[in-house]
């Protein structure tokens, strides 16, 4: 007698398939969650601790100008701070309540998206705020020019 091939899957083959996806998914869902949200405090920690670095910097590079008897090119407000933080135009982890990308720096922190504050109002010094964003604890750092001191 002649035993006929198999072609395909069966119904219950094909529904143990789909019952493996369904539990990996349940499985992977959550980690991935936690995984896109550890990513997103270590964006706006990354973002906070290079904006600090930025400003020392720009301050020690503006009075090694004024040193040589040149004119300092540190800003002297908020939005020419933002310029030098922030000049490829990088985002913060989290959109705004519409949906638009949010610039990764602004006028203050934000912790609903991520935004690291900056506030300067004169050559003197500059306030860089690291929002309460996720698990993270607000900070903020002012940091003075030399010359003021």
């Amino acid at each position: 007698m002649m035993s006929k091939l198999q072609q395909g899957f069966t119904l219950i083959e094909l529904m143990i398939v789909v019952a493996i996806i369904g539990i990996l998914t349940a499985v992977a869902l959550p980690a991935y969650q936690d995984y896109i949200a550890k990513a997103n405090m270590t964006k706006v920690t990354s973002h906070y601790e290079e904006a600090v670095r930025l400003a020392r910097t720009t301050y020690v590079k503006g009075n090694t100008q004024t040193a040589l008897g040149l004119s300092s090119t540190v800003p002297a407000n908020a939005s020419a701070w933002i310029a030098i933080f922030n000049p490829a135009g990088s985002n913060a982890p989290s959109a705004d309540g519409a949906g638009n990308l949010v610039n990764a720096y602004g006028g203050a922190a934000d912790a609903t998206t991520g935004q690291i504050g900056v506030v300067s109002t004169s050559i003197a010094s500059v306030t860089i705020s690291k929002p309460a964003y996720g698990q993270l604890t607000a900070d903020s750092i002012t940091i003075i020019a030399a010359s003021e001191q």
